[in-house]
């Protein structure tokens, strides 16, 4: 018989289904926003950079780098504040997520939702104490990327 904790594990690949398809969603919206309100001005900045940088520092480097500052250290430093509630260690780094891709309002309303998103499913995974939730939100975010790339 299954203990509780491998019970949980199929529930958990679920939510990283389910946190990327709201990713989708979000950039679905938020990318329609974007067109019927500001259609001159560009969803982010790699533009005009080459598909191969795009994907590389987008999918890869990108991801790693954003993951340790706006998940694991954020974590910890609002641990240090005592600030634990898992709504504050969700909401506080996807503020400053936002801020940190603040190319226009939609643009930083987008990135704000989906920073919640992936804090989300990164809290989730931290206190369920199964898979790397890192590297899972590495993987998450890498594919959001990708998907953003692609289309």
């Amino acid at each position: 018989m299954l203990d509780k904790t491998e019970r949980n594990k199929p529930k958990l690949i679920l939510l990283f289904l389910i946190c990327l398809l709201l990713l989708v969603i979000n950039n679905t919206v938020f990318s329609l926003l974007q067109f019927y309100f500001s259609p001159t001005s560009s969803m982010g900045p790699m533009r005009l950079e080459s598909r191969y940088f795009q994907i590389v520092v987008g999918c890869v480097i990108g991801p790693i780098i954003e993951t340790y500052i706006f998940q694991s250290l954020s974590t910890k430093i609002l641990g240090l504040l005592r600030i634990n509630r898992f709504y504050l260690l969700i909401l506080i780094p996807s503020l400053f997520f936002a801020a940190a891709h603040f190319y226009s309002i939609i643009f930083f309303l987008a990135v704000f939702f989906g920073g919640v998103i992936i804090n989300y499913m990164y809290q989730s995974y931290r206190s369920s104490g199964h898979y790397s939730p890192f590297w899972m939100t590495v993987l998450l975010h890498g594919l959001y990327n990708a998907y953003v790339f692609l289309v």
